[in-house]
């Protein structure tokens, strides 16, 4: 069983008037079917943009359901405060610079599944410094993000 984990930054542009008067389109290929889906540009609500990806790294996922208990109650993904994640970010940076308080600040699940998910595992310390790499690419000012995962 594998957990996949995602950050996505949504950016909403239905009615910008910069779009409004657009013909072009966008072919996409179906997922269901070998037909495309053509969409106009001037129709697009908004778009989601992929910020960061994880397998298997239950430290991060353990601490978004720490801050967010009911992130999963509806749907598979909640929205994420910024200064959480400016929290994450910060929480990740120590952790990296010293590993000791990995158990503390952001303990991984433990078991079969997770044998490379522990603070003293160089994957671990992968995972964290991809973390903060991510985290530090994000416009924590006006941004619209929210966390994804699925078993």
């Amino acid at each position: 069983m594998a957990l996949d984990m995602y950050l996505l930054e949504d950016i909403y542009i239905g009615g910008h008037p910069a779009f409004k008067d657009i013909e072009d389109f966008i072919k996409l290929p179906s997922s269901n079917s070998d037909k495309e889906t053509i969409i106009k540009i001037k129709d697009i609500g908004s778009i989601s943009i992929l910020r960061g990806q994880w397998k298997n790294t239950t430290a991060i996922h353990k601490w978004f359901t720490k801050e967010y208990p009911d992130i999963f109650s509806n749907s598979n993904f909640s929205y994420v405060a910024n200064d959480k994640l400016q929290d994450l970010l910060e929480i990740c940076r120590e952790v990296f610079k010293d590993r000791s308080k990995a158990v503390e600040l952001l303990p991984s699940n433990t078991g079969p599944d997770f044998t490379s998910d522990a603070p003293d595992d160089k994957y671990y310390m992968d995972d964290i410094e991809y973390a903060i790499l991510v985290l530090e690419g994000l416009d924590l000012k006006t941004g619209l993000y929210r966390y994804q995962a699925s078993w």
